[in-house]
């Protein structure tokens, strides 16, 4: 059956047996309709791999209109609008003289008369196959012989050609080289290399369930929560899936609210910058954030102040502060903590609840009593945080969705998209959820393969229904099949790879490209010395490679801002953006949400593991991955703690090494594993 992008699900009584003709066609067949009918006097375009294009109209004139008096009358309106529509589709079809595809050959048209007989179509098929060169034909014959006049007609074209057609209707398919880590070159080399689009799969998720979006449908659609989710491997195209589709509808309907989360700060940040570089002007009705970020600005508007948050050593120096106080538990003050982020996340509400929960992937049993225990805890810790007018970011979403005070002034949406949905928390559902209108749509891309947040949760117990709603992309258009194989067989034999969810990639097709690197030194400060100097191999001299291009991933064992400071002391390096700073840019915005010296510069990148979901490049480091890597068990740590914890490094590990599109390089103070050593090529 053919593909029809966008889908075609809305079908009226006319219209129903025109799509079953066209979805006869083959499964390599695509029919796409373009989403701006205004300039377009083709309805739709067909296209085929080796057949190539043939241009669609539909036609609604009956013959009567048309033959008045027997004849051909010109002075008719019908008849002229009918003869201005074959002039503009031999236009269509036939390159003008100033056009660089003269040569090229000619976009055959086919037109179906939907309300002509085929002896009515006869009558007057050859006018317009000689005044105008296009095919015309009954919707009764196009039924019969559909597949093989489509067959006959379609052309193959250039490949410019077919940019030329692709950027003029449909654009919002068009990917800018900024966007991707295919392409390393400065900006005038790039400007001169084939255009990119989104691959059918891509294309087609993208515009899933448009039809229901449109404002014009909406009135026959139900008003339930419309879900549609997109699981995708590393480098498949979420991102830029949700970022079309989101820039899409903001330009298409400019009078709904389109609200795009995405999971961590630099990704926004990066998505920022790369949209400013190809983009005048940013759609007013479209906002871009992380979930926490959009949440706190809801708490502020909802209550004229923004929360103050204990995390990291702050948290613990409180905790331990209060520990004694606290109701004995059976867990580590890091373990008592993490369970009370659970059991807000999980928006427990008493004691009964907690104790009836599933606690999949926690790392720890708790018996009942034990439970108990904990829940006084986490009673006794509320109180105290409340006390204090503090709060733990796990808070954020319930104290939201249990407050109504000042939720006329908070803004509604027609459509929310989550990127990296996987890591999202059932009280981060809810509070989306909360704020969708009636019949409005949640569109989610997520990858389980990398889900490393040990939430172990399905999406059904997270409040969203996607049976039937799911679409799975297994091929990346990232990286090279070198790099995604060895960080593949991280996940092979773990608990992951036989998880439903599970994706496994589909190399064919894939460029080879050279296997991930490792470089051994002696010490952690080898290690940076061993990474500038590879810098500087990469981007010194009259090398044309951009310093975009490249990613620097570090781990816990470098400290991010001497690292950042030792790179922008080589002269070479030019502007490094150290994406978790908190340090302040020139135009006074935080290098976490701004590059330090403005949009428009060039910019090597450097951000730590634990925010680099999301983000690629061509060119990827890897550097103080060491306890990731080494694979020992912490003194003290239970078995079932332990397969969990070995589950997420290597998930982790498989991300940071997935965001490389062309070349990997692990810089290691320490000897690895020949487990791990085998998932790179020769050791340097």
């Amino acid at each position: 059956m053919a593909r029809f992008i966008p889908e075609w699900t809305t079908v009226n009584t006319r219209e129903r047996a025109l799509k079953s003709a066209l979805g006869s066609l083959s499964d390599e067949h695509v029919i796409r309709r373009p989403l701006r009918q205004r300039g377009c006097v083709a309805d739709m375009f067909i296209t085929h791999p080796a057949l190539g294009w043939l241009a669609l109209a539909i036609e609604d004139v009956d013959y009567a209109s048309l033959n008045q008096g027997n004849m051909f009358d010109a002075d008719a309106d019908a008849r002229q609008d009918f003869e201005a529509r074959m002039a503009s589709l031999r236009a269509l079809s036939n390159p003008q003289p100033n056009d660089e595809a003269l040569d090229d050959a000619a976009i055959p048209v086919l037109v179906i008369m939907r309300r002509c007989t085929t002896q009515e179509t006869q009558q007057f098929a050859n006018h317009c196959l000689l005044q105008y060169g296009v095919r015309v034909v009954a919707l009764e014959r196009f039924e019969a012989l559909g597949t093989k006049l489509v067959e006959r007609m379609s052309a193959s074209l250039s490949h410019s050609r077919i940019e030329r057609l692709m950027s003029e209707y449909f654009p919002e398919a068009e990917i800018a080289a900024v966007q991707t880590a295919r392409s390393v070159t400065r900006h005038a080399e790039a400007s001169r290399a084939p255009k990119l689009f989104l691959d059918i799969e891509q294309e087609w998720a993208s515009k899933l369930d448009l039809e229901q979006a449109l404002p014009d449908e909406q009135a026959s659609v139900s008003t339930d929560l419309s879900v549609r989710l997109v699981n995708g491997i590393a480098g498949s195209g979420k991102t830029l899936i949700l970022v079309n589709r989101a820039l899409m509808l903001s330009e298409l309907y400019p009078e709904q609210k389109i609200l795009l989360l995405i999971f961590n700060t630099p990704v926004v940040a990066d998505l920022k910058a790369k949209l400013r570089a190809i983009r005048s002007s940013f759609p007013e009705n479209l906002e871009i954030a992380t979930f926490h970020g959009w949440a706190v600005n809801r708490w502020h508007v909802q209550f004229g102040r923004y929360p103050q948050f204990l995390t990291g050593r702050v948290l613990e120096t409180w905790f331990k502060t209060k520990s004694d106080s606290l109701p004995k538990s059976p867990l580590t003050p890091s373990q008592l903590l993490d369970e009370i982020d659970f059991i807000n996340h999980s928006l427990i509400v008493d004691e009964a609840a907690y104790l009836q929960v599933a606690r999949l992937g926690r790392g720890f049993t708790l018996r009942a009593e034990e439970r108990r225990a904990v829940w006084q805890c986490h009673i006794a810790v509320t109180q105290a945080l409340k006390t204090a007018n503090k709060h733990l970011f796990s808070q954020l979403a319930p104290v939201l969705l249990r407050s109504r005070e000042g939720e006329p002034a908070l803004a509604r949406y027609d459509h929310v998209l989550i990127d990296e949905a996987q890591f999202f928390a059932p009280s981060w559902f809810e509070l989306v959820k909360h704020v969708l209108r009636p019949g409005a749509h949640l569109f989610l891309c997520a990858d389980p393969n990398q889900g490393f947040l040990k939430t172990r949760l399905s999406w059904k117990s997270a409040g969203i229904n996607v049976v039937g709603r799911t679409k799975r992309l297994h091929k990346s258009y990232r990286t090279t099949r070198a790099i995604l194989e060895s960080a593949n067989r991280l996940l092979v034999g773990l608990s992951v790879s036989g998880d439903d969810d599970y994706l496994l990639p589909e190399y064919a097709g894939m460029p080879d490209g050279e296997r991930p690197r490792l470089v051994y030194v002696k010490s952690s400060q080898d290690a940076v010395d061993k990474l500038v100097e590879l810098l500087r191999d990469v981007h010194g001299g009259t090398r044309a490679v951009r310093l975009s291009a490249t990613l620097v991933i570090h781990g816990d064992s470098i400290y991010g801002s001497n690292l950042a400071s030792r790179l922008r002391a080589t002269p070479e390096l030019g502007s490094v953006w150290h994406m978790n700073s908190d340090g302040i840019g020139k135009h006074g915005k935080s290098e976490k949400h701004e590059p330090p010296d403005g949009y428009g510069k060039d910019y090597l990148r450097l951000v730590s593991i634990t925010t680099a979901t999301g983000l690629e490049a061509a060119i990827v480091f890897l550097i103080g991955l060491e306890s990731l890597l080494l694979g020992y068990r912490p003194h003290g740590m239970a078995e079932e703690a332990w397969e969990v914890e070995q589950v997420e490094r290597r998930r982790k590990l498989y991300m940071a090494m997935t965001r490389a599109g062309q070349r990997l390089v692990l810089i290691s103070a320490d000897e690895l594993p020949i487990e791990m050593e085998s998932l790179f090529g020769a050791a340097h």
